[in-house]
């Protein structure tokens, strides 16, 4: 068979190029910058389908790795669409990803794909693979097939795991897992209120999630607000507090040890303040291992607290409970450890607002965003879901 004639590919390319969409084009893309002709998708769509009728994986073959944006392009539309068994397009999927450098050759590709019902169960394993995978563009492939094509059971709890795990640096990595986590928010709203609540993402990928999902003409105005309630405070210092749970006891800290402590000779929870670049869950796990030596196995977001005081800094606080954990229990440098039967717990030393929030996690409360207002050490006001409590009662 001769091989693929790429050279005269890229001649038609050439003729139908528009300076006019190059400029256009590569000014939402980039990566493209200097290597596209300005070819629109609807002509390029229409190649794809004679090349499909030809000597498909000879240009597959050719175009591999190509620079030009629009054969890179072509490449996606003709692999995603092409007529072979799904083992055979895994492989060439697996082939093609490394060479993948911006988001629309990656999205192109996924758009293309649309498996069959039989095809799905096959190609899941290779899509979650990707969406683990510390390549940018191959997590975003991964990421964007999930959103697209596994958004109900028997899929779900899969992907909401995946995005769970989600941890990346770049950009259109990050772009990606907001995008599907406000797309997968329509069919598993549930499961992406709860990812969102328990902190366990970057706070740009957070933000976008809940920016995207605002911005959704087909999210109800209730779960805007909802949405909007769980955005991460600016300027002001956040910490976390988790409450590891055994035998119907709690692991409480007597902050004893520190004379210049907010908290000296308070019970508390375990927790501490999130550094620079660290999700909220992140630094539930840090500060757990830090403060106790136990690893937290199954850290649930239980709520946001926000602390407003006119003697201590205001901070936003996220709470946590626990009841799995492995390793041994070794002393604090900050105070003494102590598990606590839950119905003693009113009986010590605790910040009045304390005993409002660990009264709401005893009795099962959905997670809530509360605020506690305080005057040196009384607590003058709360609010609980933006209704004010009475705090005579």
């Amino acid at each position: 068979m001769q091989p693929y004639d790429i050279d005269a590919l890229i001649r038609r390319l050439e003729a139908l190029a528009s300076p006019d969409y190059r400029a256009f084009s590569e000014g939402l893309i980039p990566g493209a910058e200097n290597t596209s002709l300005g070819v629109r998708f609807p002509q390029m769509r229409s190649i794809a389908r004679e090349i499909r009728k030809g000597d498909w994986r000879g240009f597959l073959e050719s175009s591999r790795d190509a620079t030009l944006f629009e054969l890179k392009s072509l490449h996606g539309i003709v692999l995603g669409s092409a007529k072979c068994d799904i083992e055979e397009k895994i492989r060439l999927a697996d082939a093609f990803l490394p060479y993948v450098d911006n988001w629309s050759v990656c999205d192109t590709l996924c758009s293309s794909f649309k498996p069959r019902a039989d095809e799905r169960g096959p190609l899941f394993d290779f899509v979650e693979a990707c969406a683990a995978s510390p390549a940018e563009f191959r997590k975003r492939f991964g990421l964007v097939m999930m959103m697209d094509y596994y958004r109900d059971d028997p899929y779900a709890e899969r992907v909401m795991a995946a995005y769970r795990r989600f941890r990346h640096e770049g950009y259109y990595a990050r772009m990606g897992a907001a995008w599907g986590l406000a797309t997968l928010f329509l069919f598993q709203r549930d499961r992406v209120l709860e990812i969102l609540r328990d902190g366990v993402l970057d706070d740009f990928t957070h933000g976008k999630a809940i920016q995207k999902i605002r911005e959704s003409y087909r999210v109800s105005e209730a779960d805007k607000a909802l949405a909007a309630g769980l955005r991460r405070g600016r300027g002001l210092p956040r910490t976390t507090l988790c409450y590891i749970e055994r035998d119907g006891r709690y692991l409480m800290l007597h902050r004893t040890k520190k004379k210049a402590d907010a908290n000296h000779d308070k019970w508390i929870g375990i927790g501490g303040h999130i550094e620079p670049d660290e999700s909220p869950m992140d630094c539930m796990l840090r500060e757990a291992r830090e403060e106790t030596g136990l690893t937290l196995l199954d850290c649930r977001g239980r709520g946001l607290v926000r602390f407003r005081s006119d003697e201590y800094p205001d901070e936003d606080m996220y709470l946590y409970s626990a009841t799995r954990f492995e390793g041994e229990l070794r002393a604090c440098s900050e105070g003494d450890l102590e598990w606590i039967e839950k119905d003693r717990l009113m009986s010590l030393t605790l910040w009045e607002g304390d005993r409002i929030f660990l009264r709401l996690m005893d009795s099962g409360a959905p997670y809530f965003d509360l605020t506690l207002e305080y005057e040196g050490e009384k607590l003058a006001r709360a609010a609980l879901d933006g209704r004010e409590m009475d705090l005579e009662r």
